[in-house]
């Protein structure tokens, strides 16, 4: 009769120790969310994460705090959340391609898939190759024959040793079979600097930065990493026979710590697939370039995982080199 009753204590005790958390969740959230931003007031990442905030409020029915948590190449934002509470109410947004690349480059005491809850992909921004107006080819076939009949001769901006442009640019030479310089710099204002002047010839990079100076003419678009909707003018590298540039792009997602419960997580999902599809939030996308585009869970975590396998690849195929 003792054990009998000690096992339904246990038993009680386990439930009531569980009850507050299920409440919790069937009401969240109770209180304000606060969304990192791992980069400087003023980048392209801020209107972003701030137009999709000021949405959710009336969903959700509580304020979305943005918060600026540069440095570390993102990794004081994603540490931050990865160390949080898994209750929903610290996240963070980022692209597949820097949250992978920045563990590939330095220790960061966590694994940049595993160590994190998927929510949801919001938006992508197509990655583009131009070059400078002086560059004698109209097409990308015409610009890979330039570059092969004067190897050495054609240098390429990149924005640090080890970053996405620099893979992209590493992976162009090596499945075009190019013998072209790749020229480092401290962020992509430096580097466009150089490629409007002319003193590099091309870079692979956001449409963000690299539009402005196409439409003024100072640039020559050639190609783009994967086909934009509506965009038939101008190809991809695939298009070209050149494979594998389709990870290259300013896709945004949102993630939290692991193992939040699947429950805050579908209805968080949800409410930003309503809140990205709302038309002021693709205005301010259409401004930075960047489209709705969302995924679940499932579809953003094989995002972070193809972006893991693929630069991973390019990093075996290249010997490309991070900076200590």
């Amino acid at each position: 009769m003792r054990r009998e009753f000690l096992k339904r204590s246990a038993a009680l005790s386990a439930s009531l120790a569980t009850f507050p958390w299920a409440f919790a969740q069937s009401d969240w959230p109770s209180r304000p969310i606060t969304l990192l931003v791992p980069y400087p007031p003023g980048g392209a990442l801020d209107p972003i994460a701030r137009a999709l905030a000021a949405q959710l409020p009336p969903l959700l029915g509580q304020p979305v705090v943005v918060v600026n948590r540069p440095g570390g190449n993102t990794s004081i934002a994603s540490t931050a959340v990865h160390r949080a509470e898994p209750d929903g109410y610290l996240l963070v947004i980022n692209s597949p391609t820097t949250q992978v690349l920045h563990t590939m480059q330095a220790p960061r005491g966590y694994d940049p898939i595993k160590g994190f809850t998927p929510v949801a992909t919001v938006s992508h921004g197509d990655w583009v190759l131009a070059v400078h107006a002086s560059v004698p080819a109209e097409t990308l076939p015409a610009f890979l024959a330039y570059a092969r009949a004067n190897p050495q001769k054609v240098s390429a901006g990149v924005t640090g040793a080890g970053t996405a442009d620099h893979m992209g640019t590493e992976l162009f030479k090596h499945a075009a079979g190019l013998n072209i310089m790749s020229v480092p710099f401290k962020g992509s204002g430096p580097a466009l600097v150089d490629l409007i002047a002319g003193r590099v010839q091309m870079m692979i990079s956001t449409k963000t930065v690299l539009q402005p100076q196409i439409d003024a003419g100072k640039l020559r678009l050639l190609a783009y990493t994967s086909q934009p909707p509506g965009e038939t003018s101008v190809p991809t590298f695939a298009q070209h026979g050149l494979a594998g540039f389709e990870v290259f792009g300013t896709t945004l997602m949102v993630l939290g710590p692991p193992d939040m419960p699947a429950a805050i997580v579908d209805k968080l999902s949800s409410t930003i697939k309503r809140a990205i599809q709302m038309p002021e939030t693709k205005a301010m996308l259409a401004k930075v370039n960047q489209r709705p585009l969302y995924d679940a869970p499932e579809g953003t975590h094989k995002r972070l995982v193809t972006a893991q396998a693929t630069f991973s690849d390019i990093v075996r195929k290249t010997g490309i080199k991070f900076e200590e």
